[in-house]
């Protein structure tokens, strides 16, 4: 058997003294003496270090490279091969938000760089003998002397620090070149391989190498079940059944245990052996497919989810916040916290809209609901500090000036601004239109109808029927879309589809008025509302209106729109409805046009009704003509409420808008240094510079996009933040950064309650927090990938009936 080579044999035994300045040549050499390493204490600083800014420090990390740096003296032990082996491994390194001291070198100052550890690995910084980098190999294992001729001491990077900086590419360059460098290398390599065959050959890691197999077999058995409850999440899948414990081989056939345990026996089909492993050597009681531990593994996957967009939102600093109310089906009021800030995607910034958490709500006034929101956000570890926008609906527990929760939070934040829900200013500016006593007769008619075939298979079948052989039905809609108050989408396709398949509903109510009973008797009732010139009119007015809306609602829920961007949607269609108000005449006439020709095939008179001196239940405005008399009392009345109410509900987001819009290169350039005043006190505690510094930088900004042509101008603030560098623009890219989290809609929030009445339906109506939160972060958020040996780490934490870490 071949002996192992001894210790010393990695060192160099050449004599000769270290240097305490820079690369430096020596007159002296001391014959047959050698300088051993030796640990540095705290007051052998070096006296000569560069002029660095810096704190006094009256401790240094215990593992910092400068307590090896060899000294010339003889008295101090050598180096133990645990020290060496430790300084190899597990030196003192920086963190990347650790700020290096400046050094003076001429009339400039410079500092280390982060990226130098990246690119040399065995580079080393220390924070002693002045501060600056050594490297290790050669602190520890590198000989006296350089590769030149001449007692030539070895310095820089080994008895001494790099710390000037303004060459240090090319030192580090050639220093990674030199001979006395790669001999350091080698024997580094050598001794940690050495040093390691030495540990493994020790009892007790042998002891500690079979405890580390079994730990490894419990965690891979553990894996299935995690997976399995990872995939029953995210696709929604109820785990439990009526009786879910005992053995999963015990299997009764009257008995229903859940999908949980059924996709476990049927990976065990499919030959799973690490699974099978598990279950056959596992103790009975330790077996971990009991609904409890399942609540449990549901519950720390949901808690990893929220660690990593609380991470996510702590890097990106600034934040807001998208909650709403529902009752579940477990009669349990539910607050759903959605969150909104700026964070990276393919070196990008885009604007993220994420779901956090469910929480129950006992008290609705503004300030229950409002400790609710501050208390979930405080819960996951955010700083209620950097709440820069909430974004609510309309009631008034929520953004109530006084005591509503928008207030409640701004008097703790007063940063955090509240913006209403631009897809619930929509539908109330709808709404309010519908008032006039025409629309709203015929909304309530397409209610009805819709409600009557959806209500029965048999009238839908006739209804199918007669699409297909109507000559109409050369379009894409082939059903009805009942009216939705929650889904403002659904509402405008409803009367689209309506007023394309009025000619089969006509057709199938004319059928199915033939029925003896109530089905005869309410088809006539409908055919009486429908059949009529002033219901067909309306219902084509609305619906050349629905397909103007219909994109701006679809748009207006996306999740990387911003305020500005959504703004100028609103603007947009404000602008169409304007002009359509202006060319009233032209463009009813087109829509009476349509009018004519369904009412010729369905055999309806159009004629106005009878005019009388006193009339109160309808319109009765003086006209000459069918066409002046439903366009006076329909089209226009419905056109000014569209556009009163696009102005007056969305005032309140284009007032807060209009202060800062002035960031937005778009208006940059027609704006002047006063009008970014307004936002620059109201977020100074954010900026931490003066108004005049602030300015300045605006300045720049603007003057960046002057000579820019107006079409490759960015419109948005998250398109202007990816056109500001942090380095060049730090204040404009703060303040972009807080307008960008600005909440346009509250969608992100209105979907979650889909996914909470697909999780919580009358057969489990019962569900506990913890795991109800875990389910819901699964199945909203599947985008986001768990590593089962993550969730092992985190269960682990507990004391468990076998070992998952050493």
């Amino acid at each position: 058997m071949k002996r192992q080579e001894k210790l010393t044999n990695f060192f160099s035994t050449e004599p000769g003294t270290v240097a305490e300045g820079d690369l430096q040549t020596s007159s002296t050499q001391q014959d047959g003496a050698e300088s051993p390493p030796i640990i540095e204490t705290l007051d052998e600083c070096d006296s000569n270090a560069s002029p660095a800014v810096k704190k006094p420090r009256l401790a240094f990390d215990p593992m910092d490279i400068g307590r090896f740096v060899r000294k010339s003296s003889s008295l101090h032990a050598p180096l133990t091969e645990e020290e060496r082996f430790k300084a190899l491994t597990d030196c003192w390194k920086p963190d990347e938000h650790y700020q290096f001291p400046k050094v003076l070198e001429s009339t400039r100052t410079r500092a280390f760089q982060h990226h130098y550890l990246v690119k040399w690995p065995w580079l080393a910084y220390s924070e002693m003998h002045g501060g600056g980098a050594f490297c290790k190999y050669c602190v520890l294992f590198a000989r006296e002397t350089s590769d030149q001729r001449g007692p030539n001491f070895l310095g820089v990077l080994v008895a001494k620090p790099l710390n000037k900086y303004k060459k240090a590419l090319d030192i580090l360059k050639n220093h990674e070149r030199c001979q006395y460098h790669c001999e350091a290398k080698g024997k580094a390599e050598k001794f940690l391989d050495w040093y390691n065959d030495k540990v493994g050959h020790d009892l007790r890691n042998r002891l500690l190498a079979a405890r580390e197999e079994q730990v490894k077999k419990n965690r891979q058995g553990l894996v299935p079940i995690i997976r399995t409850i990872l995939l029953c999440g995210k696709q929604n899948i109820p785990l439990r059944g009526h009786r879910d414990d005992g053995s999963l081989s015990a299997v009764d056939g009257n008995n229903n245990d859940g999908n949980f345990r059924a996709l476990l026996r049927y990976r065990l089909d499919a030959g799973d052996r690490l699974l099978e492993e598990h279950l056959n050597s596992a103790k009975k009681n330790a077996t971990y497919v009991s609904h409890t531990f399942q609540n449990e593994i549901i519950s720390t996957i949901g808690k990893i989810i929220r660690r990593r967009i609380v991470a996510e939102v702590k890097v990106a600093k600034f934040f807001a916040v998208l909650a709403d109310e529902s009752r579940d089906v477990g009669k349990t009021d539910q607050l759903t916290v959605c969150l909104r800030y700026v964070g990276g995607e393919d070196n990008q910034h885009v604007v993220k809209e994420v779901f956090l958490k469910f929480s129950d709500v006992e008290e609705k006034t503004g300030s229950g609901l409002a400790r609710s929101i501050l208390g979930v956000l405080q819960e996951e570890g955010l700083d209620i500090r950097n709440l820069r926008g909430q974004g609510y609906d309309g009631c008034s527990a929520m953004r109530g000036s006084n005591k509503g929760a928008q207030a409640e939070i701004k008097a703790v934040v007063p940063q955090a601004l509240y913006f209403h829900c631009a897809s619930h200013c929509l539908n109330l500016a709808l709404v309010h239109s519908s008032e006039l006593a025409a629309i709203r007769l015929v909304a309530g008619s397409v209610a009805n109808v819709c409600a009557f075939f959806s209500n029965s298979s048999k009238r839908t079948r006739i209804l199918q029927d007669q699409i297909e052989r109507s000559n109409s039905s050369n379009s894409r809609k082939k059903r009805l879309k009942t009216l939705c108050m929650t889904r403002w989408v659904e509402s405008h396709q409803a009367f689209i589809a309506f007023k394309e398949l009025l000619i089969p509903i006509v057709q199938s109510l004319l059928e199915l008025e033939q029925e003896v009973g109530e089905t005869g008797a309410r088809s006539y009732e409908l055919l009486s509302a429908i059949c009529k010139c002033q219901f067909v009119t309306s219902l084509f007015i609305i619906e050349s209106f629905s397909s103007l809306f219909l994109p701006l609602s679809v748009k207006l829920q996306a999740k990387e729109l911003d305020i500005f961007a959504a703004l100028d949607l609103v603007d947009n269609v404000l602008l169409v409805l304007r002009r359509r108000r202006e060319a009233a005449i032209d463009g009813f006439q087109q829509i009476l046009a349509e009018v004519t020709e369904v009412c010729d095939s369905l055999e309806i008179d159009i004629r106005m009704p009878r005019i009388c001196e006193r009339q109160l239940n309808r319109e009765n405005h003086p006209a000459d003509s069918s066409e002046e008399y439903f366009r006076v009392t329909s089209y226009i009345p419905y056109l000014d409420s569209l556009i009163d109410g696009f102005i007056s509900l969305f005032a309140d987001a284009r007032q807060g808008a209009l202060k800062v819009q002035c960031l937005i290169p778009k208006f940059a350039v027609r704006s002047s240094v006063t009008d970014l005043h307004p936002a620059i006190e109201f977020y100074e505690s954010d900026l931490s510079c003066s108004v005049n510094v602030a300015k300045a930088e605006f300045e720049r900004w603007r003057a960046k996009w002057m000579e820019v042509p107006q079409n490759g101008v960015p419109a948005s603030a998250i398109d202007a933040l990816n056109h500001c560098p942090a380095a060049d623009f730090p204040k404009i890219n703060i303040l972009l950064r807080i307008l960008a989290t600005y909440p346009v809609t509250t969608a992100s929030a209105e979907r979650t309650f889909s996914s909470l009445r697909l999780l919580k339906t009358y057969l489990r109506s019962v569900m506990g927090e913890a795991r109800l939160n875990g389910l819901a972060s699964m199945s909203i958020l599947r985008g986001i990938d768990v590593d089962p040996e993550e969730v092992i780490d985190s269960l682990a934490s507990n004391a468990r009936k076998l070992d998952f870490v050493l």
